[in-house]
């Protein structure tokens, strides 16, 4: 989904456009609309870690072309309510096109059972929307690039195709992606390894006095009492790699994924004699 991206913001933007995303961001929903010449207004997260609506509401102008953003969010892991997505379907202009990224959408399911179907939701607003999807996370096929969008209009699938690369899925990768589709079971495994792993982390490192908002996603945003730099670099030395975030006001965040129980005993080991060294 990371090319569909980049083609919604060639085929939707130019340069005087406007976009509005949130802060921290996935990276792309800025660079990629800022490199076709939009302006891109990011609204920080509430404090709490949550989508601030209202102020997002707010930052749209009759300049506003796309509204994009992910939920479950990379890196925060909160999600928009149903009835936060709903508010932002009534009010949103149709000049302003809304591209819902659920990069991470499995995982939100196998966490909570009643989260609610927002294609649903969004095929109901009669409101313009792309809706995207990845297998490069929970079907673990990020090598193989295979995403996939769901538009609400046809005429949006056609304006795509045109500006798509016509070999941008290959061969191998579309059959992968058809097998991972069949394989229900190993996904299973997946999100129950992943939903188990990420509560005892997240308990381990807030009984450590940290604060880590609970995450939909196969990560942990971890906020520490130090510049995150330097803890990514000791991390290093020590072969664990997390990212250091760099957008303005969370430069004291890193955010780790949840992978197999060794390495995330590993991480953990390593990180919090770290930070007892910072301290």
């Amino acid at each position: 989904s990371e090319d569909l991206i980049s083609i919604i913001s060639r085929v939707f933007l130019d340069h005087g456009d406007e976009v509005v995303t949130v802060l921290p961001s996935f990276g792309l929903h800025i660079l990629y609309p800022e490199a076709v010449g939009a302006t891109v207004t990011a609204v920080p997260l509430t404090a709490d870690y949550q989508f601030d609506i209202d102020a997002m509401l707010d930052a749209v102008t009759p300049r506003t072309r796309l509204m994009m953003f992910s939920s479950p969010s990379n890196p925060a892991g909160c999600i928009v309510s149903p009835a936060e997505l709903q508010k932002l379907l009534d009010q949103l202009p149709t000049h302003c096109l809304l591209v819902f990224d659920e990069a991470y959408f499995e995982y939100v399911h196998a966490a909570d059972d009643q989260y609610a179907d927002y294609l649903a939701l969004l095929e109901a607003s009669n409101k313009p929307y792309i809706l995207l999807r990845t297998f490069s996370k929970a079907y673990s096929l990020a090598a193989l690039r295979v995403g996939y969008g769901i538009v609400s209009d046809l005429v949006f699938a056609d304006l795509i195709d045109r500006v798509r690369t016509p070999f941008n899925v290959n061969a191998m990768a579309q059959a992968a992606a058809v097998a991972a589709l069949n394989d229900q079971e190993h996904l299973d495994q997946g999100m129950v390894h992943i939903n188990q792993e990420r509560s005892r982390m997240l308990e381990i490192l807030s009984q450590s006095g940290l604060s880590v908002p609970f995450s939909y996603g196969n990560f942990l945003f971890i906020a520490l009492p130090c510049e995150a730099e330097t803890v990514y670099k000791a991390l290093l030395t020590k072969g664990i790699i997390v990212k250091a975030w760099k957008e303005k006001g969370y430069t004291h965040c890193i955010r780790v994924s949840v992978g197999s129980t060794f390495d995330n005993n590993r991480f953990l080991d390593a990180f919090l004699a770290i930070l007892k060294e910072e301290q």
